[in-house]
């Protein structure tokens, strides 16, 4: 498709006309943009705009995906895919643009760098890169069609890939030290084809939750893999046929899940010992997400229309109809800023204070949190701005906002 022919997304730039005034001890900020209208006539309030701080495009000549980025000191990685992928450096003193070889499929932050998972060619491989872009080690993945699903550090990188086995696919979590040697590879063997959902490096042991199939019988668990013995444990959840999990993340002193059955979705708590409590939500949804620091919790519960909002604090109640999606939460002390989309335009609502800001017209936003506190987004944007320096075409957009 040409991108002539493409649907731009219009940015709305805050430096159009926001005034603000301070009167009666009410706050009004007035926004005007030729870019995007935002109907808000009816409104119980108005609509409030974060300040702006600095805002920019990241690309090349081709058309490029955001994948993540990463503020290191006072310099800002930002990490996309173009025709392969790229790793650039903003910074007052040596800025750089490093490509990469092949697919960028996640990154993760090292103290000495970056590790990095590229496939290129349907071959996969870990990379390290210093934060002068230079290649430090490099390792294959040799197992048969492996596939990624996850990439961490934890005092050394980790990755859990899924792969051919002998009968059926296998999921195996390996551990690399700064050199990417092997430090152990352990398998979760299963009657099942597993995939992982999610993997948590504690301080002495690894939870990895998984999904596995064998025809039509669908099982969620868990594996436990104890970094000095290796002992591993693996454990199915209870007292829940063919149940799918759909999210995991730490909380309290355990884990937090979402599942789903043919009939319905369920909520379930693991505690330190890892025994589990379910519960059943109503019918109505057919998925949900986790968003949590550990301490602070909600369940974006997705029906076909909208989703709703459940604090897991009980002493507050189901928001109704909180979005139609949710891309992202990042939580500054304490309290929630979701990422939402509401009528095609995207909003940052900052729960506790009840700030909801329109960002951008129909793009999924990622949250990041610079020093300070300072929020800022990032998201695969179509537009054309002398502005914002883009290079035409898809470009990777970013804006401090706080």
């Amino acid at each position: 498709m040409e991108k002539t022919s493409k649907q731009k997304l219009s940015v709305i730039l805050f430096l159009s006309v926001v005034t603000v005034m301070l009167f009666a001890g009410i706050l009004v900020n007035q926004f005007i943009s030729s870019s995007m209208s935002v109907n808000t006539q009816g409104s119980a309030s108005p609509v409030f705009l974060p300040t702006l701080s600095s805002q920019r495009c990241y690309g090349t000549e081709q058309d490029d995906a955001y994948v993540d980025a990463f503020f290191v000191g006072d310099d800002t990685y930002v990490f996309y895919n173009a025709q392969s992928g790229i790793m650039q450096k903003e910074s007052n003193d040596e800025p750089l643009m490093v490509t990469l070889e092949g697919k960028l499929l996640a990154v993760a932050l090292t103290p000495h760098g970056f590790a990095t998972a590229l496939l290129k060619e349907d071959n996969l491989s870990i990379k390290l890169i210093g934060f002068d872009g230079i290649p430090t080690a490099s390792v294959s993945i040799t197992e048969k069609n492996a596939e990624l699903q996850y990439l961490g550090y934890d005092g050394n990188v980790c990755i859990a890939i899924k792969h051919q086995g002998e009968f059926d696919y296998v999921l195996s979590y390996v551990k690399y030290n700064s050199k990417l040697e092997e430090i152990y590879n352990r398998d979760i063997y299963s009657l099942y084809n597993l995939s992982a959902i999610a993997c948590y490096p504690l301080s002495n042991k690894t939870v990895i939750f998984f999904n596995a199939q064998y025809g039509s019988v669908k099982r969620g668990g868990y594996s436990i893999i104890h970094n000095e013995s290796l002992a591993m444990e693996t454990e199915y959840i209870n007292n829940v046929d063919n149940c799918v999990l759909l999210d995991a993340k730490p909380y309290g002193d355990g884990f937090i899940l979402t599942a789903s059955t043919n009939t319905s979705p369920y909520i379930i708590t693991l505690n330190s010992d890892m025994q589990q409590t379910l519960t059943e939500l109503p019918n109505t949804y057919e998925n949900a997400k986790i968003y949590t620091d550990g301490t602070v919790g909600y369940i974006g519960l997705y029906s076909t229309t909208s989703v709703d909002l459940m604090p897991l604090d009980s002493k507050r109640d189901l928001v109704q109809r909180f979005a139609d999606d949710i891309f992202d939460c990042i939580f500054i002390d304490g309290s929630a800023v979701f990422a939402l989309a509401k009528n095609n335009v995207t909003y940052i609502n900052h729960i506790n204070t009840g700030i909801v800001s329109p960002i951008i017209n129909g793009a999924p936003l990622s949250l990041k949190l610079k020093r300070n506190n300072k929020l800022t987004v990032f998201a695969t944007l179509n537009t054309h701005s002398s502005i914002l320096s883009s290079k035409g075409g898809i470009d990777v957009y970013c804006a401090t906002l706080l």
